[in-house]
């Protein structure tokens, strides 16, 4: 596959242009007085890397992102970030203008002009009309390169050691995710090879673990973190060039010290960021700044192995209910082939854990699960370990769990290699969502509720087609058409999918060209899984029953949510706390991918709450794209601070019921009223009683 680079597209109903991300399946519209005539630059015609540049000339510009904007005037320093509710005027000369979003943005403009940032929106007012130059960067990553590794555990622990190389930052900026890269893959060979121009960073610090690898493994996101090497030691330990260690033994197990650093680490450095040119003060800096040996802007400027020990010196306890929810958790199997998966857990900054569970007997199979008797037996034959059911053993309240062995995980994911490497490869799209709802019973493709369920935003560009009565060799084209969603309903059969012809049996399929499938399928999980590994970056399936009742549909659910801009574990995690019948569904493949992007960096659930006579509000961001942990949200105007993401921030907000009903009439984020999921406005008005 080849990788397609963003482009620039007139709109004149805007009139403007839209700048498109068709990997990231991103765009940002920009309106501009009049329709734009493009000419395109080389890319260093910035200062900035930059994927593409095109100018136009324009009085105004105007966007409907709300986030920080930072400004180097003319021959000057970068100055504060303009934030919400916030404006700015700046003189004669060229100016360049960094905007964060959904897509990387810089402009180039004469002034003089001025600039005013809403939480919906930023405008540019240029005075005179003049030319733009906007340049635009991916946030997709690649990585630098495979490092091999033979069967010796310290070859995995050098590998390791050089994931540091993709950290584009060793400041508290680090804590942003987009400032830190895709760390180099892994494979297995006969002797350890590092590509040439993968240099491992100089941080002073190691981590020292016994050459096992259970104990090798779950140290991975913290040395990339840290930027640390991984080196052999009887007991587990930190130490720096400074002198200072920090033990790794205190706790049951050696993952949950490893888990306690990772988060105090990032969150401290989340917060001192602050003092840096583009971090801005944020809800858990009331907690975490007291405790502080130093302020911030002293720290920053402190190498890694300083700041840690600074941070290290602050009892655990102390933030222990502090900072943002963890995007992965991640059950990896301490074998050789369990390396292959420690670059695509770290890229995500993911807990990583050695697999335990619970084995599911064929009892509770049938009885919790719905599995009929011919499968419960497959599932949990000991003399078939592959197809044990097993429920994983949650230590960390993470988005999602990701088991990557052998076995059927319930309550959790299904992660294979494969869609982490398809997910790296992934390809143009047309800008807008494309979906298939394929079924042999035509009154299920024609409901309401299901056409509804992917057309819930004005905005988004939808092209969903229908497929009723399918018969095996359209179902066969539809699942290579490359759809970014093929949502199917009916019924499966082990290896095969029902059609109105027959079967289709999987393994006859050349090609698997699709985003996400959704089996809406008594018993599907074994196929969603089977697709998964041959194509599909992520997927649904059961392993019990599903509801004939289109109102329970946990199917209908997901798909209304990711054309919210929700990815795939967000919106399974959501749809489970609505529907009874969630557990019995197993995510497979890649749980980070998404179709659609949000209208806010992050997606978020808002939770409103009665409480005598006025509400109180909090929301809920979830990860999405390259927006993992550390990232900065402002969920509404209502929010009192910006907190960190994902999560909460334990922020609650006190609204009378006026605030309340003018906050809820400008929000599209879905709802959860006295524990009942809305998604209109009018809809979460009358379930308070506010109409």
């Amino acid at each position: 596959m080849s990788r397609v680079a963003l482009y620039f597209d007139v709109r004149p109903s805007l009139p403007g242009l839209a700048i498109l991300d068709p990997i990231q399946g991103r765009r940002v519209p920009i309106e501009t007085d009049d329709v734009p005539d493009l000419v395109e630059q080389p890319t260093d015609a910035l200062p900035f890397p930059v994927d593409t540049v095109s100018t136009f000339t324009s009085r105004s510009l105007r966007l409907d992102q709300g986030d920080h904007v930072v400004v180097w005037p003319d021959g000057a320093a970068a100055t504060e970030p303009i934030q919400a509710h916030q404006t700015g005027s700046f003189g004669p000369g060229t100016h360049h203008i960094e905007i964060s979003g959904p897509i990387k943005l810089y402009l180039a403009v004469e002034g003089p002009f001025s600039i005013e940032v809403g939480i919906d929106f930023i405008d540019v007012d240029l005075v005179d009309r003049t030319t733009v130059s906007v340049g635009a960067r991916s946030y997709h990553e690649r990585p630098a390169g495979t490092i091999t590794v033979g069967d010796d555990p310290e070859d995995v622990m050098t590998a390791i050691s050089a994931f540091g190389s993709a950290l584009k930052s060793t400041t508290p900026d680090v804590s942003f995710p987009t400032l830190r890269g895709h760390p180099p893959l892994i494979e297995t060979g006969d002797a350890l090879a590092i590509p040439d121009g993968l240099s491992m960073p100089d941080s002073g610090i190691t981590i020292e673990v016994p050459r096992t690898r259970r104990m090798i493994y779950p140290t991975a996101s913290l040395a990339f973190y840290l930027g640390s090497r991984v080196e052999p030691g009887p007991t587990p330990r930190i130490r720096t060039t400074e002198g200072f260690e920090y033990p790794l033994d205190d706790e049951r197990w050696l993952e949950d010290a490893i888990t306690r650093v990772l988060r105090q680490v990032l969150l401290f450095d989340a917060v001192v960021r602050s003092a840096g040119p583009y971090g801005q003060s944020v809800l858990e800096g009331d907690v975490v700044e007291p405790l502080l040996e130093s302020d911030p802007s002293t720290l920053y400027d402190r190498p890694m192995r300083e700041r840690l020990e600074a941070y290290l010196a602050v009892p655990a306890e102390e933030v222990a209910d502090v900072g943002p929810r963890w995007a992965m958790t991640a059950y990896v199997p301490p074998t050789t082939e369990g390396a292959a998966f420690l670059p695509y857990v770290v890229n995500e900054l993911g807990i990583i854990r050695n697999p335990r569970g619970t084995r599911i007997d064929g009892r509770e199979a049938r009885s919790s699960l719905g599995v009929p008797d011919e499968r419960s037996r497959r599932y949990v034959s000991a003399g078939d370990r592959e197809r044990l059911m097993i429920r994983p053993e949650f230590f960390d309240d993470s988005v999602e769990h990701v088991w990557l062995g052998d076995h059927v995980p319930v309550g959790a994911t299904n992660g294979t290699l494969e869609s982490f490497e398809y997910d790296l490869e992934r390809t143009d799209s047309t800008g807008s969502l494309e979906v298939a709802v394929v079924s042999t019973r035509p009154t299920a493709v024609d409901s309401p509720d299901l056409e509804a369920a992917y057309d819930v935003r004005e905005a988004l560009q939808i092209e969903m087609e229908t497929f009723a009565e399918t018969e095996t060799g359209q179902l066969r084209s539809i699942l290579a058409a490359g759809y970014d969603v093929v949502h199917f309903i009916g019924q499966t059969a082990p290896g095969e999918i029902v059609t109105a012809d027959g079967t289709l049996t999987l393994s006859t399929l050349e090609t698997v060209d699709v985003g996400i499938v959704l089996l809406e399928a008594d018993h599907s999980f074994e196929e969603a899984l089977w697709l998964v590994e041959n194509g599909a970056i992520g997927g649904l399936g059961t392993v019990g029953t599903v509801p004939d009742d289109p109102s329970l549909s946990i199917g209908r659910l997901i798909a209304r949510l990711l054309s919210m801009g929700f990815p795939l574990r967000g919106a399974l995690e959501i749809a489970r706390e609505e529907v009874d019948s969630g557990e019995q569904c197993v995510l497979v493949g890649n749980g980070n991918v998404d179709v659609v992007q949000p209208d806010s960096v992050l997606p978020t659930v808002a939770t409103i709450v009665p409480d005598d006579g006025e509400f109180l509000v909090h929301w809920d961001a979830y990860p999405a794209g390259m927006f993992r942990v550390g990232t900065e949200v402002e969920p509404s105007p209502a929010a009192a601070r910006r907190f960190l993401g994902p999560g909460n921030g334990n922020q609650r907000v006190r609204l009378s019921s006026s605030e309340l009903q003018a906050l809820v009439e400008r929000s599209e984020s879905p709802t959860v009223v006295d524990g009942h999921l809305y998604w209109t406005p009018s809809a979460v008005l009358d379930a308070l009683s506010l109409t």
